[in-house]
């Protein structure tokens, strides 16, 4: 016959079991921020919850993004396609722009990754963004061919540049921005990738998510082989997703010293209590 837990046993492990649900690693939604290509009817800023896919607005502020990006406590974005190259830092409340500055650069994609703001111009080089002044260094030709008749993203929230064109990974070189095939998001055909083209993507909690805007598919992306899976239906967005990041404040949810000498001391007195059993 198995001994009886005493009370303050039970008491001890459920705290123990409440700490660590607090951390552990169970399946949770992200909440990413999200920015639209300008649409009438839909704003073009707002949240998106990855775990149901919907969209919710959360304010208009009329200027299409070429991606969005967490640094230092802000969110920028920077304009799409414009002569201009206009950065900003984006309001979370409400998707209102405030211009850092302008680089005279044509975006097609934007992100924040690798400890910096980095952009992909309609000339297909790879640039350096200053986040204080706006100004783009050039870095390199990537070697691909991205134009504004297909998806192309840059992955916010990575400590390395990861680039998707037409369902191709590519890693960029940011010394030289020469691009590295990874992998295909979906099937290798006649040694031409086919499938999910993502217009938008970000890192969040460990998973690199995608979103494929030709049939609005959130994808999570491996970026080891480039391989995309598909999670669930973006809804509510209307129109094309052209940028995903976490919130400027986002940090991983990794146990502070305390709560770690919390779990030290209940599993102590548990293993305490089962010898006195014995």
């Amino acid at each position: 016959m198995k001994g009886r837990i005493p009370h303050h046993a039970v008491a001890t492990l459920a705290g123990v079991a409440l700490i660590l649900g607090a951390y552990s690693g169970a399946a949770h939604a992200d909440i990413l921020f999200a920015s639209t290509a300008t649409n009438n009817s839909v704003a073009d800023f707002g949240i998106l919850n990855t775990a149901t896919g919907v969209y919710t607005p959360l304010g208009d502020n009329g200027v299409t993004l070429a991606g969005l990006g967490a640094l230092n406590g802000l969110l920028y974005g920077a304009a799409y396609n414009t002569s201009s190259g206009t950065l900003f830092t984006v309001n979370t409340a409400n998707g209102s722009l405030t211009v850092v500055g302008n680089s005279n650069v044509a975006y097609l994609d934007f992100a924040v990754a690798a400890g910096g703001l980095w952009a992909v111009g309609t000339d297909d080089n790879l640039y350096s963004i200053n986040a204080s002044t706006g100004a783009a260094t050039l870095v390199g030709p990537t070697n691909l061919a991205a134009s504004t008749a297909n998806f192309n993203s840059l992955a916010s929230g990575l400590g390395f540049l990861f680039y998707d064109l037409m369902d191709g990974l590519f890693t960029l070189n940011p010394n030289t921005g020469a691009s590295s095939f990874v992998g295909c998001g979906g099937a290798l055909v006649f040694q031409v990738c086919s499938g999910p083209q993502m217009s938008a993507m970000a890192a969040s909690s460990g998973i690199v998510y995608g979103v494929d805007s030709v049939v609005e598919h959130l994808h999570t992306i491996n970026t080891s082989t480039g391989q995309a899976t598909f999670t669930v239906t973006v809804t509510g967005n209307g129109n094309f997703i052209s940028g995903l990041s976490v919130a400027p404040a986002s940090v991983s949810a990794v146990p502070e010293p305390g709560s770690l000498s919390l779990l030290g001391v209940g599993a102590a007195f548990l293993l305490a209590t089962r010898r006195r059993m014995r």
